[in-house]
């Protein structure tokens, strides 16, 4: 009874957080529509990427981290994609890629896989 207790708590644990990165995806998106629309250099564009970096930063850190439960090909993909966006938004940022749309499409199916 007890075990059976605790699995439910971990389901709803692990639900709960794909739920959050999930959101935190949507918001990365939000923000880097957001600042495409306003343009290079505004508030909204710095925003955008600092989000979305420090939501990438989070993410390696625990993708890296030895008792992280993914399979290890798909931690490896996901590392793989991790560092793809943060070189891309460093082009971006210093006006050497103008390719916006290409991390959105990649946190949209990102986000989608969560769900």
């Amino acid at each position: 009874m007890y075990r059976h207790t605790y699995e439910d708590v971990m389901d709803e644990s692990g639900a709960r957080a794909r739920e959050n990165e999930a959101l935190a995806f949507e918001r990365a998106i939000e923000l880097l529509q957001h600042g495409e629309r306003e343009g290079r250099n505004s508030r909204a564009w710095i925003d955008a990427f600092y989000f979305s970096t420090q939501l990438w930063t989070i993410l390696l850190e625990d993708l890296i981290h030895p008792e992280n439960s993914l399979p290890e090909a798909f931690r490896a993909q996901l590392i793989s994609i991790g560092f793809w966006v943060l070189k891309e938004s460093d082009a971006i940022r210093e006006g050497r890629s103008d390719n916006i749309s290409g991390l959105i499409e990649i946190f949209e199916i990102i986000k989608q896989g969560l769900k």
